[in-house]
């Protein structure tokens, strides 16, 4: 879809975004290409693409974090700033 790849370009995938990214374990899911994905990822709380999911320890239930308010992508610096809390608990 076309966030999706907004997010993945504009963020995730970029040398900055990557960096950020680099505290946190990553797993992308897509939905589409089974049931049994499509399963697994409505279990996570997932609605619609992209759903991006912070979990802070092994115990917590994921939390859904916003990437887009108003079409527009989050910052790298408030991406630096959500993994950074969630990565000092």
């Amino acid at each position: 879809c076309s966030y999706c790849r907004k997010l993945d370009e504009g963020l995730l995938n970029t040398p900055q975004g990557a960096k950020v990214l680099r505290k946190v374990v990553k797993v992308k899911i897509s939905p589409e290409d089974s049931k049994r994905d499509d399963d697994f990822f409505r279990r996570l709380g997932g609605t619609g693409y992209p759903t991006v999911l912070l979990q802070t320890d092994s115990i917590s239930s994921p939390q859904t974090v916003r990437m887009f308010s108003n079409k527009k992508l989050m910052t790298v610096d408030t991406l630096s700033q959500l993994v950074e809390a969630a990565t000092a608990l």
